[in-house]
Formats: C-alpha cells, sequence, structure tokens
C-alpha cells in the first residue's frame, strides 16, 4: 500500500463516497431480476418431464442458458474489480459484492440442476462450465474471507478493507474507536456461508460429470429449494443494507447510489438480449415463412445467393425467398 492508503488506515473518516457502480439502484435491480427469471425458469424446467421437448421448453431452456451465462459474467467480473479496489472500497460496498456473488452462485448452480443434460452433452461446454463455476466459487470464497477479517478486526465502516492487514492500523489505537462491530453470531454466520459455498461447488462438479444421472427429482427439487432461501436471503441483505433501496450501514457521502445514470440503465436494457433471442427462437420455430420453391428448398440456406441471376434461373428469381406480410397492415 502507498504512504496515503496508510495514513487512511490510521484514521477513520468521517464518511465514505458513494459507489452507483457497484451499489447503484440499477445495478442491484439487473442482478436480482437476472436471478428471479433464471431461478423460475430452473423450477419450471425440473419440474416438467425431461422427455419434454415442447416449444415453451426449448425456449425456456435457451433463455435460463443466457441468463446463466450473463450472471456468471457479471457475479466474476464484479467480484474481480473488489478485489482489484482493496486499497479503496470499504466493507459496505465489499459486503453488498460479496451478497451478489452469493446470488450468482444460486442462480447458476440452479440453471446447472436444469440443464445439466445439455452441458453433458458437448464436453467443450462442460469444461468451460465448470471453469467459470471454479472461478466464481474461488472469488466468492476469498471475498468471505475478507469479510470475515473485517469483522474480527473490528475495522470501521470508512477505511479500505485491504486496511485488514496493514500495520498500521492493527496496531494504532483506530481498532478500539471502530464503528464496524463484529460479534459471534456473525462470524460463525459468514464461516457457515463460506464453507457451504465450497460443498455447493463440489456436489455441483460431482454432478455435472456424472456420465448418468442419479438424482430423482425429489432430490434435485430439494436442492432448488435450499438454492431459492440462499438467494432469497442474499436479496433481502442487499435491500436492506444498500442506500438505493434501505438504510446503508455507513455514512455516505452524497446520495449517488439513488441516482440513476447511463451505466444502471445499460445493466437493465442489456437484461432485453436474452428476451430477444427467445422471441428469436420462438419466431423462428412457428412462424418463419416456408420457401415456395422446390428448387430453393433443396438449396442449402446459406448458399442461397443474395441478388438476381446468380446461380439460378430466371423462371425461379422472383420465388427465392417468401415475404411475410404484417398480417395488420396487409
Amino acid at each position: 500500500m502507498s504512504n496515503s492508503t496508510l495514513a487512511s488506515c490510521t484514521t477513520a473518516p468521517a464518511s465514505t463516497p458513494s459507489d452507483a457502480g457497484i451499489a447503484g439502484a440499477g445495478i442491484l435491480i439487473a442482478f436480482i431480476t437476472t436471478a428471479t427469471i433464471a431461478l423460475l425458469l430452473s423450477s419450471y424446467l425440473t419440474i416438467v418431464p425431461s422427455s419434454s421437448n415442447s416449444l415453451p421448453t426449448t425456449i425456456a431452456r435457451q433463455l435460463l442458458s443466457s441468463l446463466s451465462d450473463q450472471q456468471l459474467i457479471s457475479g466474476i467480473s464484479i467480484q474481480s474489480l473488489a478485489l482489484a479496489r482493496l486499497d479503496r472500497i470499504v466493507p459496505y460496498h465489499f459486503f453488498i459484492i460479496w451478497m451478489l456473488s452469493l446470488l450468482s452462485t444460486a442462480t447458476n448452480f440452479a440453471a446447472l440442476l436444469a440443464l445439466v443434460q445439455d452441458f453433458k452433452r458437448d464436453w467443450v461446454l462442460r469444461w468451460l462450465r465448470q471453469g467459470a463455476m471454479f472461478a466464481n466459487m474461488g472469488l466468492g470464497v476469498v471475498l468471505g474471507i475478507l469479510v470475515l477479517e473485517v469483522q474480527r478486526k473490528k475495522l470501521p465502516g470508512t477505511m479500505a478493507v485491504g486496511c485488514v492487514w496493514n500495520k498500521g492500523f492493527t496496531e494504532g489505537s483506530v481498532k478500539e474507536e471502530g464503528s464496524g462491530g463484529s460479534n459471534v453470531v456473525s462470524i460463525v454466520g459468514t464461516i457457515a456461508v463460506i464453507a457451504a459455498s465450497c460443498v455447493i461447488f463440489a456436489l455441483g462438479t460431482w454432478y455435472l460429470h456424472l456420465k448418468v444421472q442419479l438424482w430423482g427429482r425429489f432430490v434435485r427439487v430439494l436442492s432448488l429449494i435450499v438454492l431459492f432461501a440462499v438467494a432469497v436471503a442474499a436479496t433481502v441483505r442487499v435491500v436492506t443494507v444498500s442506500q438505493a433501496f434501505g438504510t446503508p450501514s455507513v455514512a455516505l457521502s452524497d446520495e449517488g447510489e439513488r441516482t440513476w445514470t447511463f451505466g444502471q440503465l445499460l445493466a437493465l436494457l442489456l437484461l432485453i438480449l436474452p428476451l430477444i433471442s427467445a422471441l428469436e427462437i420462438y419466431r423462428g420455430q412457428l412462424k418463419v415463412a416456408a420457401c415456395e420453391s422446390e428448387e430453393m428448398q433443396a438449396v442449402e440456406l446459406d448458399q442461397v445467393p443474395l441478388t438476381a441471376g446468380d446461380g439460378m434461373s430466371g423462371k425461379h428469381t422472383a420465388n427465392r425467398y417468401t415475404y411475410q406480410p404484417n398480417p395488420w397492415f396487409k
């Protein structure tokens, strides 16, 4: 740490700036909405018989896969950001990120229960999922250990999390003056959450690489209930301690986390992309007009010329594509 950071580790500031990029209303809503939709889709696919190949099931699987990937990338990214900013990020924002990582973990393992057969069909997809799960779990455990140190050493809420390992803090008088209280219940709870994350990862890894599925629907539903409980608990904690929706546990110098910015709107707008993919699947499988020309039906779609006269006789030029008119404006 630099000398300026060392000085901040010996004297706790009166307040700390807000960070809309971490705890802004749009960021939190995007995380919670993605997790909610993914968990509901996982429940639907877990309850519906696995032999069902109906269109709603196909769309639900594709949408769940997109949301799960989005949640994985978001979870890994925001946790990496927290570790990269240890010399500046305060326990308040750090704890919110840890809760969001738990939300991401619950979402992705719920998706694994529903989509495990899809992952097993392709070893590349299976190991990509395995690597992403490991990265998410590893970062979550590191964040949990840091949260535990913050609680154990009673780090003041306006100090950087990196100060828990700073000699100037551990030997200074600020330790006794700190407002970041710690108790046996919170420490035990943090240890339990870290252990649960490791257990969930181990069981998920075992389940992902099973050649023959052993878990029945009852066990999958029970596992889904546990993951739902983890997601709900993490959501409640985020909502209650954040400035955007509740009462922050630290004095913030501004109201930035309640202000809507382009970055927060962008996080919400990105939720539209999986919905557009689902709509394309729905329209593609149900409503795409068939080719009228028998010659065109025998030609691969990616081999169809885009301009008239390119490899096709003139009498078929007009019928190379079928135009589906808008039924409302014919």
